[in-house]
């Protein structure tokens, strides 16, 4: 039986501890047989044993009413011990009883069922006074050892029989379904949700960008191979299951949706994760009425204890039996509160007038959940009516019956050498979905679904505990061929990259001017951890003794940065000031300069005795290249240079950045014509007979010809009566 956070025995201690001893007297006598005076602790050493005594839990269970004897059945068919009073009033009704809350109280008066209060400090009197605050309250439940639900249901179901009938013809019985639509869907859901956490609006629902996002997506709203109905499935449907088996929370001081670390209800067999899936079926049934989700369609799926009592009325017709959706019907009339008759209305009026809500309802639980979660088998007669039936994974999910073996197969994954893997959902398992979930992005899903390995995938994947070797060997174990060198290669590179990352709540940076600096430094026992030549880092700044320090400059990086590079006169040399420099200023530089030696011939005689004020760094074409191959754009120069030298970028490096984008440059032999003043220059280029001819102006006074030209512009100036040198024997 699926368990809560805490240990039953625990919270069953918690329990007795808050009934008042009057109480708590009359309980234990009845459950025991025992007058015996006893202290608290005895009382609750007793108790425990006697869930241990299964021949005096027998003998109890065997002197209870049908009724009784049925509702402690339901309850374990449910799959856990802590319920809500409404809920559990409602399995009291399927059970039979004509009075619910009598038949709850004398079972708790019994020592059958105990009650959980956190509201009642002066303890509780009477199991009477207790029901006003249990129908409203969220934190006091009915409490059902899990021991008792277990020999409840060995002795003998007692609920009334359904009724049979015999289908049309032959029965087309549609293959079992895998139980893996739901666990698939949540890890696709676990991994949208990890990636990008989505908000939740001040008044209930997704943020628009989140609700498109997860509306559109192929993966979350796809139809399953195992659909037999119209189900109003989709994403809503699989986040408030996911949100119901804790998968995903709901963080009320962000208004955010935030993912467990793990995806915990995956990493398990597959009955198990089946009945853990089951048992949140009442947290499900409060989310779909909680407003701030929105998630209207959803509410054919509930009363859940509607559902767990058609399951349990199942578990009483053979093995081998089918039984259709309209037997079922008129069985679940007669009993759920929801749909049962008034009281001037007999069973077999109420049978024979079945609403259609409850038509509705018993087609999309049984045939759009209960059957993809492979509780059920389904079939159809020749005249279109549904028939179904347990399977044995149903039972033993159930607690029904035992767990049948299923098949294996271990050798399911195909691992391409494009970091494609193909799995084949025939040997899927839940624990192989999560393990897959934690370090592969799915694709597809279907028969064969598709899931691919990135660096990112495989860095969130470490980050979920997950070591290189773990990866591989989830891999090479489910792989149904050896794994491709590419993509054993490619983890080891990503691991590697990764595992070279070290992460420090808090450190101290120095820098040293040089590297023999740094080298010194370490040679008197600084205790801190090389990053670069002339970086290192120190854990805790109290190990630090800066009398051995000289401090040049302290740096708070909330401010914006420093100008503190000077640009010289042929714009490509910089100079940096390394007593305004920041840490940063270096790895930005780097990305498109190049570091000029002390002993350069570009360095000053001045700048080389105070090298360790000044560095400075040279822009060239190659590292300018460089720049713009690593995705560096003129853009991001601009802004480097206005933040960091105050000023524009120099000319000579748009030139060396931008020259390969300039149209070519004309090469040509051209003639140069003096005129005597800028007048007549001007005269020259207005005229349009003489322009036709010039090139262009090269100044006031002089102007631009080709030697082809040249004859017909003197003919030209001539005809006006201007001479050359030429033409005067100058």
């Amino acid at each position: 039986m699926t368990k809560p956070d805490s240990d039953f025995s625990s919270v069953l201690a918690d329990a007795l501890a808050r009934y008042a001893p009057t109480l708590r007297k009359r309980v234990v006598e009845n459950l025991l047989r025992d007058r015996s005076k006893l202290t608290p602790k005895q009382c609750l050493d007793r108790v425990a044993s006697a869930f241990e005594n299964v021949p005096l839990i027998d003998r109890r269970i065997r002197q209870l009413a049908p009724e009784a004897l049925a509702l402690l059945t339901l309850l374990h068919v449910g799959r856990r011990w802590r319920w809500p009073l409404p809920h559990v009033l409602e399995l009291a009704c399927i059970a039979g009883s004509n009075n619910s809350l009598d038949l709850i109280l004398s079972l708790c008066e019994g020592g059958l069922l105990f009650v959980e209060t956190k509201n009642d400090q002066q303890g509780i009197e009477r199991f009477e006074n207790w029901v006003p605050k249990a129908l409203r309250s969220d934190t006091d439940f009915v409490l059902l050892p899990p021991r008792v639900g277990e020999r409840a249901v060995g002795i003998s179901p007692s609920l009334g029989r359904v009724a049979e009938s015999e289908p049309e013809g032959n029965l087309q019985v549609f293959p079992e379904a895998d139980g893996l639509e739901l666990p698939l869907r949540l890890a696709v859901l676990w991994q949208k949700t990890r990636f990008d956490p989505p908000r939740i609006k001040m008044y209930g629902g997704l943020f628009k960008k989140d609700h498109q996002r997860f509306e559109e997506d192929p993966l979350l709203n796809g139809p399953g191979p195992a659909d037999l109905t119209d189900f109003p499935s989709g994403w809503k449907w699989y986040l408030v299951w996911g949100m119901a088996t804790g998968l995903i929370k709901y963080d009320a001081d962000d208004s955010v949706l935030q993912v467990a670390r793990l995806p915990e209800v995956l990493l398990h067999d597959l009955a198990t994760v089946l009945e853990k899936l089951w048992s949140c079926g009442y947290e499900v049934e409060s989310l779909v009425n909680d407003s701030y989700l929105n998630p209207a369609p959803l509410e054919l799926l509930w009363p859940m204890s509607a559902g767990i009592g058609l399951l349990t009325a199942l578990a009483q017709i053979e093995a081998e039996k089918w039984c259709s959706l309209d037997d079922l019907s008129a069985w679940l009339v007669c009993r759920h509160p929801r749909w049962k008759p008034k009281q001037t209305e007999s069973d077999d009026e109420a049978a024979s007038s079945i609403p259609s809500s409850l038509s509705d309802w018993l087609r999309a639980f049984l045939l759009g959940f209960a059957f993809p979660m492979r509780l059920i088998e389904a079939a159809q007669d020749a005249g279109q009516m549904w028939f179904v039936r347990l399977t044995a994974l149903g039972r033993g999910v159930l607690g029904l019956g035992p767990l049948p073996s299923l098949p294996q197969y271990p050798q399911t994954l195909l691992v391409q050498p494009n970091l494609e893997i193909i799995a084949y959902r025939q040997g899927l398992r839940p624990e192989l979905i999560g393990q897959l979930s934690r370090f592969c992005e799915w694709k597809s899903l279907g028969a064969a679904c598709t899931l691919q390995l990135t660096p990112e995938s495989v860095y969130r994947g470490l980050e979920t505990g997950l070591t290189h070797d773990e990866i591989l060997r989830v891999l090479q174990q489910h792989a149904v061929r050896e794994l491709p060198a590419a993509v054993v290669q490619a983890l080891k590179t990503w691991a590697d990259k990764r595992e070279r990352v070290t992460v420090y709540a808090a450190a101290t940076l120095l820098e040293f001017a040089s590297a023999d600096d740094l080298q010194a430094a370490l040679a008197r026992g600084l205790p801190a951890v090389v990053l670069t030549d002339r970086l290192a880092l120190v854990e805790r700044e109290d190990d630090l003794d800066y009398r051995h320090f000289r401090l040049m400059a302290t740096r708070d990086y909330g401010l914006p940065p420093d100008q503190c590079v000077s640009v010289s006169d042929d714009g490509v040399t910089l100079s940096v000031d390394m007593a305004r420099a920041d840490l940063l200023l270096e790895t930005e530089l780097q990305r498109f300069a190049e570091p000029v030696p002390a002993t350069s011939s570009l360095i000053s005689e001045t700048r080389r005795r105070d090298e360790h004020n000044r560095r400075v760094y040279r822009l060239t074409p190659d590292s300018l290249r460089k720049a713009r191959e690593e995705g560096l754009t003129a853009q991001m120069i601009d802004d480097w240079f206005r933040r960091r030298t105050g000023g524009e970028t120099p000319a000579a490096v748009k030139l060396l950045l931008n020259g390969h984008a300039e149209s070519p440059l004309r090469v040509c032999p051209l003639l140069v014509l003096q005129t005597p003043n800028p007048q007549v220059a001007d005269g020259l280029m207005q005229w349009p007979e003489s322009r036709r001819l010039i090139q262009e102006r090269l100044g006031p006074k002089s102007l631009a010809v080709e030697q082809a030209d040249l004859p017909a512009l003197l003919d030209l100036l001539r005809s006006v009566g201007i001479t050359t040198e030429a033409d005067t024997g100058g």
